[in-house]
């Protein structure tokens, strides 16, 4: 079973019951569900590939669940970074997993990433970063994706 099957299985019996409660958001089953289609379109867009491994990087949040729930829909594996880690750890971390793309979730963290980033050996392809990392992760989930429609990565 993967992570966002019992989320659709609940999306459908029950699809305007609060899915979950985060600082943030509050969401039923049928936003989350569209939130995460939403990241899951975007990881596509961007050319993640099934068994390609996606960081998240920041507070818990309800995007942080949409990032993993998203990636689960296309068969990535999201790595959930620990912001707290000194930069030149952190680019160690990422580059060791192979993280080629980063779903920045907090606006607090600006100068982890700008070190981290100028100390990896890998290309990092970021999503929502810099001072206005909320506002451009909610542009990337409020994307209305048709789930019939959404691409499958190759095998």
């Amino acid at each position: 079973m993967l992570l966002h099957q019992p989320v659709d299985y609940h999306a459908t019996r029950r699809p305007h019951s609060p899915a979950l409660a985060a600082r943030d958001h509050t969401w039923d089953y049928h936003t989350l569900v569209a939130r995460s289609h939403a990241v899951a379109q975007t990881l596509l867009d961007l050319g993640v590939a099934e068994g390609e491994r996606v960081g998240v990087l920041g507070l818990n949040s309800a995007a942080h669940l949409a990032v993993v729930l998203g990636a689960s829909r296309i068969g990535a594996v999201t790595v959930s970074a620990n912001f707290r880690l000194a930069p030149a750890e952190l680019a160690f971390v990422l580059d060791d997993a192979e993280i080629t793309v980063l779903f920045v979730t907090d606006n607090s963290i600006d100068d982890v990433i700008t070190e981290t980033l100028a100390s990896r050996e890998r290309a990092t392809r970021l999503i929502a970063a810099r001072g206005d990392a909320e506002q451009q992760l909610d542009q990337v989930l409020a994307r209305t994706v048709d789930p019939r429609d959404e691409r499958r990565a190759a095998a």
